[in-house]
């Protein structure tokens, strides 16, 4: 709810609010613990997918690096099978024979045995 307020929609302050924006998107010891909070801990109906789109439409300092990603997979437990978030984690960067790398190797420790879903992590790099 104290996100709420904070929206990029609102135009009041700009230079202020980017100012506010580059701080965040500057300061991952700040950053990650939020995402988490938001994406992770903070219960409702809403995806991981809806949520982090909520949570940069409040800052862009917000926006997911590859770090981030692999720093929020890194707090779910891969032995926890039912536990599909990682998959929608993987969702919220861009993904090319670079981009994304990071996210896609370490969300491979949750497939483990799984070549089919290895694949699918494979396959997120690939053009659409």
């Amino acid at each position: 709810k104290w996100l709420k307020p904070f929206h990029t929609d609102t135009y009041y302050g700009g230079s202020t609010r980017a100012k506010v924006h580059e701080f965040i998107k500057n300061r991952p010891d700040l950053r990650r613990p939020i995402q988490r909070l938001v994406l992770l801990e903070e219960p409702g109906p809403k995806t991981i997918y809806q949520r982090g789109w909520r949570l940069e439409s409040r800052s862009s300092g917000y926006g997911y690096s590859d770090e981030d990603i692999v720093a929020l997979l890194e707090t779910l437990d891969p032995t926890n099978r039912s536990d599909k978030r990682w998959r929608d984690l993987l969702t919220l960067v861009r993904h090319s024979d670079t981009a994304g790398k990071g996210p896609r190797d370490a969300a491979k420790r949750f497939v483990q045995n799984r070549p089919d879903m290895q694949a699918w992590i494979d396959r997120l790099a690939e053009p659409r």
